[in-house]
């Protein structure tokens, strides 16, 4: 764990002075479905309606010329 710290510093470091103010001309979105503990037609009665369980959705952004995600 100590290396992962120890290399994702100065990467964090560089990121943060050196990836700011990106100008977009073209974002890209999608999105990802995945599904926690069971799929929609699967998942028992008392566990419908719950958060958490079932279709879960991300949404991504990324500008198509730097493949940097937008946030």
């Amino acid at each position: 764990m100590k290396l992962l710290v120890d290399l994702g510093e100065p990467g964090e470091e560089y990121h943060d002075a050196n990836v700011r103010g990106l100008q977009s001309e073209r974002i890209q979105a999608d999105e990802i479905w995945a599904f926690c503990y069971a799929k929609d037609k699967n998942l028992p009665d008392h566990m419908r309606g719950e958060p958490g369980v079932g279709s879960v959705w991300t949404w991504t952004a990324l500008d198509s010329d730097s493949k940097l995600m937008v946030s």
